[in-house]
C-alpha cells in the first residue's frame, strides 16, 4: 500500500512540474497583444466549483507577466462518509489550475488559457474539458488545457466530470476586476 501511495505521489509531482514548466515558460510576444492593459486594469478569474451539493469559490489573479502565473488547488474531491455526510476523503482527489491570459479580443473579451493538472482525478470515470471528453487513461498522466474567451461578468463552463453517470463536479469561470472593460488589442498586419 505504501508503494502505491509513493508511486501516486511521484506521478502527481511530475504532472505538477509539467504544468508549471509548460505554463510558466515565456510566451512569444505575438501571443500577448494588449495585455499591458491588465497592469492598469487588473482582472481575476473567479472559479466556481460545485461538487456533491457543495459550492466553493477560488480566485486566480490574471497577470500580464508571461513568466509568472498564479496556480491554485481548486478543490479536494468530496466523498460521502458511511454516515451519509459529504466530507473530504482522506485520499482526496484534486484539481490544480493555472490561468494564463493570452490576448484581448476586439470586443474586450479576455482570452485565458487554463492548464489543468488533473492527475489526481483517478476516482472519476470521464472528464469533459470544454467540448472534449477524456477517459481515465487519457487524463491520469496528462496535463490538459482549455482556452476560455470570457467577458467581464460573464460565466463560462470550464469542466464537468462524471462518476458512474452522475455529475461529480463542475467548474465554471467568471471574469472579474475593477469593473471597466479591457481595451481591445490593436489589429496589426
Amino acid at each position: 500500500m505504501k508503494t502505491i501511495r509513493a508511486i501516486a505521489a511521484a506521478v502527481l509531482v511530475m504532472a505538477s512540474a509539467v504544468a508549471h514548466a509548460d505554463v510558466g515558460a515565456p510566451q512569444p510576444k505575438s501571443h500577448l497583444p494588449g495585455l499591458e492593459a491588465l497592469e492598469k486594469n487588473p482582472k481575476a478569474l473567479n472559479l466556481t466549483v460545485q461538487s456533491f451539493g457543495k459550492t466553493t469559490h477560488v480566485t486566480l489573479a490574471l497577470n500580464a507577466n508571461p513568466t509568472h502565473f498564479e496556480s491554485k488547488e481548486v478543490f479536494g474531491y468530496m466523498g460521502l462518509s458511511k454516515s451519509g455526510q459529504v466530507e473530504p476523503m482522506q485520499e482526496s482527489v484534486g484539481l490544480r489550475v493555472v490561468a494564463v491570459p493570452v490576448a484581448i479580443m476586439p470586443n474586450g473579451a479576455l482570452v485565458v488559457r487554463l492548464a489543468l493538472d488533473n492527475s489526481r482525478l483517478d476516482a472519476l470515470k470521464t472528464v469533459k474539458l470544454g467540448d472534449r471528453a477524456f477517459q481515465l487513461a487519457d487524463i491520469s498522466r496528462d496535463v490538459s488545457e482549455a482556452t476560455l474567451v470570457v467577458k467581464d461578468g460573464e460565466e463560462v463552463p470550464v469542466m464537468v466530470a462524471q462518476d458512474a453517470g452522475k455529475r461529480a463536479f463542475q467548474v465554471s469561470a467568471r471574469l472579474a476586476g475593477s469593473g471597466d472593460a479591457l481595451p481591445a488589442a490593436e489589429a496589426t498586419n
